[in-house]
């Protein structure tokens, strides 16, 4: 199978009726791929199979050599809220060397972690003493993502303070992570602030995350 074929199967994984046993055998082989990129992608899609051994297959790509393949790992054990699966997370935020694949392990954990209905005011005990070791914007961002979801309201504002920084990439994030996280209460913050950098903003991607995610601030 060839590149273009082999993505081209990844694609068609998006669709439930495709997801078969069969089909997982391929993608059972995907996730081994020579080349980072077709791993990664296998390991996006592998979210939606409802197989056994989906799980155990995304445990193995934590471990994978290349950050990009271990990022889209934690981020699709998301949809596993289980103690092992926690446990991997948890390890992942810890261990994890990579800003990109620890951030998206830190999302992952804070989902999962509601999921199996916690106590969320030790796991948010758990994020401050992180907080308090050095972190990249990315993971500072995500940190503040979990202490939201862990029911603490002032991380809506530390997020909305992302919407300034310098790195356009933290900017987007920044306007997803406000609307996935706002209700009906906080959503009319979230505009204020939007809307008070929306004058300075130029990059197009933030341009059009806005309009995806707050279409009432433009």
């Amino acid at each position: 199978m060839d590149e273009e074929h082999k993505l081209n199967f990844i694609d068609n994984c998006y669709d439930d009726d495709f997801c078969t046993g069969e089909h997982f055998t391929v993608l059972r082989a995907l996730v081994r791929d020579a080349d980072p990129y077709i791993r990664a992608e296998a390991a996006a899609a592998a979210v939606n199979f409802t197989h056994p051994d989906t799980k155990a297959l995304l445990l193995m790509l934590t471990r994978d050599e290349e950050e990009l393949v271990r990022a889209e790992a934690y981020d699709s054990l998301s949809v596993f809220p289980c103690d092992e699966v926690a446990q991997c997370l948890t390890n992942a935020m810890e261990e994890e060397w990579e800003p990109l694949a620890r951030s998206y392990a830190i999302l992952s954990w804070a989902d999962v972690t509601v999921g199996l209905c916690r106590d969320l005011s030790a796991a948010a005990e758990t994020v401050r003493e992180m907080q308090q070791q050095p972190c990249g914007e990315h993971v500072r961002l995500t940190l503040w993502y979990a202490l939201c979801r862990f029911g603490q309201e002032e991380a809506l504002t530390q997020i909305a303070g992302f919407l300034r920084s310098r790195d356009y990439h933290i900017r987007c994030a920044a306007v997803a992570f406000l609307d996935e996280l706002c209700d009906e209460v906080h959503r009319p913050m979230a505009e204020k602030h939007i809307r008070e950098v929306l004058a300075q903003e130029t990059a197009k991607s933030v341009l059009s995350a806005i309009e995806t995610h707050f279409p009432g601030a433009m």
